[in-house]
């Protein structure tokens, strides 16, 4: 299943973080839990992103990233608060 909606829903330095929840080439991959929450990996076009979803729900802290080494997620791309 794929997911997209309008590119003008995107930021002026990247994506929005309701774009880069709703669009998706593939599903969506659970990949880790860390002691905070859990990482899953979004891909869009080639281009894999990484979803960090706290334990104790904070849209702060819901947040994509650009990398994730098994431990560290790094590169913030934008967060949904």
């Amino acid at each position: 299943m794929s997911r997209l909606i309008d590119l003008n829903n995107s930021l002026n330095n990247g994506f929005s973080w309701e774009f880069l929840a709703l669009n998706w080439t593939s599903e969506p991959i659970f990949l880790e839990s860390l002691s905070d929450g859990d990482v899953y990996s979004y891909e869009l076009n080639g281009v894999t992103r990484y979803r960090f979803i706290p334990n104790n729900y904070n849209a702060m802290n819901d947040s994509f990233f650009e990398n994730f080494d098994n431990s560290n997620l790094t590169n913030l791309i934008n967060n949904r608060g």
